[in-house]
């Protein structure tokens, strides 16, 4: 069916050029491993890989939990180091 939606492309606008005769998921709903799903149960995608609703990842030093295909992560400052090897002048960024 042109403009089928699925997790992947949800968001994207689609408008048919004509009418195709075909099976289409209900309003609210998309398309996911060949089954009908409601939109907030899709899941995450992060470099590659998908993550359903609940799980969560590390993304340097904060957390991110899946919720209804999108990410949702701590806003924590990542702490920083400084090294300074061999000449005794150096500049520090913070």
């Amino acid at each position: 069916v042109e403009c089928e939606r699925s997790c992947l492309n949800m968001h994207v606008e689609c408008k048919p050029s004509s009418c195709k005769e075909g099976c289409a998921c209900p309003n609210g709903t998309v398309t996911e491993d060949g089954n009908c799903v409601p939109e907030d149960q899709c899941p995450c995608y992060h470099e590659g890989r998908s993550y359903k609703t609940g799980q969560t990842i590390k993304k340097d030093c904060n957390r991110c939990r899946c919720l209804g295909s999108t990410w949702q992560c701590t806003n924590k400052k990542c702490p920083a180091i400084c090294s300074a090897y061999g000449d005794p002048h150096y500049e520090t960024f913070d």
